[in-house]
């Protein structure tokens, strides 16, 4: 795995991420009503399969809140590493990969805010990167011969 090329993915992603933990928070919480409003078990509805297991309306509503709670936890984890990543940057390296991967923010919009040419916003974005990616992935399993655009 290139550990800086899923660093850059997960950057990209953040906001997605968090958006994604409230709508499955949200989602959890309307399964919770569900099974909290205690539909009575439809037999009609309820389906044997070809190995005769037995799987009920509620049973399946306590399958789904399981699955949503572990994909939570899962995006609740990556927005975690990525916030303690950024953490371990300077200001200037922090601003720019904010407004490189949250923000979507061109060069040379970045460059105007950093007070720096285009070429040494990148080199701080690179270092950054690397930074990061030894922060939410470990010092030894980088590949650090990724080229940067």
């Amino acid at each position: 795995m290139n550990y800086i090329k899923e660093t850059e993915k997960w950057l990209y992603n953040y906001k997605t991420m968090m958006a994604g933990i409230e709508n499955l928070y949200r989602l959890y919480e309307e399964k919770e009503k569900e099974a909290q409003e205690g539909h009575p078990i439809r037999y009609d509805r309820d389906k044997l399969s070809p190995t005769y297991v037995f799987s009920s309306e509620t049973e399946n509503i306590a399958l789904d809140l399981v699955i949503i709670k572990s994909r939570i936890e899962k995006m609740k984890v990556k927005v975690k590493n990525i916030e303690t990543a950024l953490e371990t940057l300077n200001d200037a390296e922090r601003m720019i990969i904010e407004m490189k991967y949250f923000e979507g923010c061109r060069w040379q919009q970045i460059s105007y805010k950093a007070q720096y040419n285009e070429r040494w916003c990148k080199e701080i974005r690179k270092r950054a990167i690397e930074k990061m990616a030894i922060g939410m992935f470990g010092e030894t399993q980088h590949d650090y011969s990724t080229k940067f655009g």
